[in-house]
């Protein structure tokens, strides 16, 4: 009878275990079902981050090449104004040194004129002086 009862002991004991084994596995597989979904969540959300991160890395690249090329549009458009200046310095010059030149021109006019017209004066002079000569001998020579 011990040896009966012991059997009997020994298998619920067995039986307990089992329970506690098909429980322990539907836990842990529970458990890890749980963990498994977890992970996938947190890897869709990862992956969702790296194709927003290599959507701005392409935007960034796309921005980096309007950049360039607004750069050298810039660049472009400076050596441009600067040949511009050299040229207006140029013509600046140009037209101060023709500036100069024509005001040596009129005051060299202007003295010429000056010295005609003294010319001129002392001519009426002289003609004023002969026409009245002329005209007091005329009155001096009259019938008498």
């Amino acid at each position: 009878m011990a040896y009966q009862q012991s059997q009997e002991q020994l298998k619920e004991i067995q039986e307990l275990l089992e329970a506690l084994k098909s429980e322990l596995a539907t836990d842990a597989t529970q458990s890890l079902q749980e963990e498994l979904e977890s992970l996938t969540e947190q890897l869709a959300e990862i992956e969702l981050q790296k194709e927003n991160l290599n959507r701005d890395i392409e935007t960034m690249k796309s921005d980096k090449d309007v950049l360039q090329q607004k750069v050298q549009n810039l660049q472009e458009q400076l050596a441009e104004l600067r040949l511009q200046q050299t040229e207006c310095k140029s013509q600046q010059s140009y037209e101060q040194t023709d500036a100069r030149r024509l005001e040596e021109t009129i005051s060299q006019l202007e003295v010429e004129e000056h010295q005609l017209q003294l010319l001129i004066e002392q001519g009426e002079a002289q003609s004023s002086d002969s026409g009245c000569g002329a005209a007091s001998q005329s009155i001096g020579t009259g019938p008498s």
